[in-house]
């Protein structure tokens, strides 16, 4: 019996090495496919870097407690042989109801020897299943159906791994690195859109609204948004409070009305009355102010830009010299004659 029990005993460390294996293979397709299809959604949803980090954590967790139960498990699976030997007997007809008695009676026989007619008993199923043992090959119990369909899956997942990354390296590697790094803003996407502030005036009439103008000229796309952030800087150098307002889409490529092309782009526009705001919040006038602001659409946004609000440009005095002819020397003398702003107000000059 020792060649039978011998046998049984390799099948069942075989069948622990085996199963531990599937469950690495399990893990490892599991892992990698989610993998993928993270870098995927990734690359079309642009992830900020927090819900990428919380994602993450959430999968390494789940994959980590799952491999470490079925790990443990694997690692724990011993069968007693008499319960190998009942399998057996499945596969061997002729065997059955003798070779799992007979290895438990090899196995345990200190359990069988009182009575003496108990211990001859199971001397002699022991000596008769030896007999047959020679007619056995236990590591029939191992069916590696299930361990090739899983080779195959595991080599599949590898292969789609493989041609994602020698498909597009670059792609692939940053998909890695900001799911490594989910807080490094270094690792970006290219961006699909392209936005351009249209504001090229660096001072402005403070009684005046002012007309938040930027341009997509790449990735425009239906129903796109786009925003303009700004915020008052007072005289005193105070910010204000960030305010942030949807522009609307005009369909021309600039004031004239001339029709866009493809090329121009698309013009956002959104027009912002700066002394209301600034009566209630700020200061009752704008003169010396500032105002900071920045667009965003899509996946793209613009730097800060700073325009000075200053006073409109009036006349503030007017100086006249006259001058009499020349037949009038001597009759009249040259006169000069001031106005301020208060003696123009509803002149005609």
């Amino acid at each position: 019996m020792e060649q039978i029990t011998g046998s049984l005993r390799r099948v069942r460390e075989a069948g622990r090495w085996l199963l531990l294996s599937q469950r690495v293979m399990q893990w490892s397709a599991v892992v990698a496919l989610i993998a993928l299809g993270l870098g995927v959604l990734d690359y079309f949803l642009n992830f900020h870097g927090w819900l990428r980090l919380i994602v993450g954590v959430m999968v390494l967790g789940g994959a980590a407690g799952w491999i470490g139960i079925r790990i443990r498990r694997a690692l724990r699976y011993r069968p007693d042989l008499p319960l190998l030997a009942m399998r057996l007997e499945r596969i061997y007809p002729q065997t059955a109801g003798l070779l799992a008695s007979a290895v438990e009676f090899h196995e345990h026989p200190e359990a069988y020897e009182n009575p003496a007619r108990t211990h001859t008993l199971a001397a002699g199923s022991v000596e008769r299943a030896q007999a047959l043992a020679e007619k056995l090959s236990p590591w029939r119990l191992i069916d590696p159906a299930r361990t090739i369909r899983l080779v195959v899956a595991w080599l599949g997942v590898g292969l789609l791994l493989a041609v994602v990354v020698f498909a597009a390296p670059a792609q692939a590697k940053l998909a890695a690195m900001r799911w490594i790094e989910p807080l490094n803003p270094e690792h970006r996407w290219p961006r699909r859109t392209t936005l351009v502030s249209e504001m090229v005036s660096e001072v402005w009439p403070a009684d005046t609204p002012l007309t938040f103008a930027a341009r997509v000229t790449r990735g425009h796309y239906p129903s796109m948004r786009a925003w303009v952030h700004y915020r008052v800087i007072d005289p005193q150098g105070k910010p204000g409070a960030v305010e942030s307002l949807l522009m609307s889409e005009q369909g021309v490529s600039d004031g004239a009305g001339a029709p866009l092309t493809e090329q121009e782009g698309v013009r956002f526009e959104r027009l912002v009355s700066l002394a209301a705001q600034s009566a209630e919040e700020i200061t009752p006038s704008l003169a010396g102010a500032a105002v900071e602001f920045a667009f965003e659409a899509g996946d793209d946004h613009t730097t800060w830009q700073r325009i000075g609000l200053v006073e409109r440009p009036g006349v503030e005095s007017i100086r006249l010299t006259i001058d009499p002819p020349a037949y009038a020397v001597g009759l009249r003398s040259r006169q000069e004659v001031v106005l301020d702003r208060a003696s123009l107000v509803g002149r005609q000059v």
